[in-house]
């Protein structure tokens, strides 16, 4: 039995590298390192964005994986992403995580979309991608989309309701892996075909 190494995936991958979306036969949940810091990550205060640093950044590694061409870049910039995924060295994800004291909080969850909002806007002018996908985490919870950088409007000049997530499950649940495979398959099928 093949035990998964840090950053490698159980999902097969096309002829060109592409991961292929989930089958019946691949893996359908997350390996046991990235559920174990999980399990630590639920003592961990929400106010502390950069204690779930390391929770995301195996997340990413595992649906990004360093031997399929992605990297991983990191900076403490709250203009930019925590953590942004690059393929080809441009960036095509940006991952904010925020620290906040009520989750539940529609000031706060309306601040970090229109941080997200204000983030693709910029990320948009200077990505090599035709996609970009932008991820507001608090704690393990997230929300996120996935736009055309091909546009000349911004965030504001279009009425988007594209945000998937919610702020509602565990990154690591078996209902985040499941939309996060679909969600991300369709990210790496735009970026790789480029």
């Amino acid at each position: 039995m093949h035990t998964l190494q840090l950053g490698e995936s159980s999902q097969p991958t096309h002829s060109n590298g592409v991961m292929a979306p989930p089958t019946a036969t691949s893996s359908r949940r997350y390996p046991d390192h990235i559920l174990e810091m999980s399990r630590q990550c639920q003592n961990y205060s929400l106010t502390d964005a950069t204690a779930f640093y390391p929770l995301w950044r195996l997340v990413l590694a595992y649906w990004f994986p360093a031997s399929q061409g992605y990297s991983l870049t990191e900076n403490f910039d709250f203009q930019r992403g925590n953590i942004n995924v690059l393929y080809q060295e441009q960036p095509f994800l940006f991952l904010q995580i925020n620290g906040v004291t009520d989750i539940y909080s529609e000031v706060a969850q309306r601040t970090l979309k229109e941080r997200a909002n204000n983030l693709f806007d910029r990320g948009a002018l200077w990505s090599g991608h035709s996609i970009l996908c932008v991820i507001s985490a608090i704690g393990m919870r997230w929300n996120g989309f996935i736009r055309s950088t091909d546009t000349y409007r911004t965030s504001e000049q279009v009425h988007l309701d594209d945000w998937l997530g919610g702020w509602s499950e565990n990154v690591s649940s078996q209902g985040s892996h499941d939309a996060l495979s679909l969600f991300f398959s369709a990210i790496r099928m735009g970026v790789c075909t480029m």
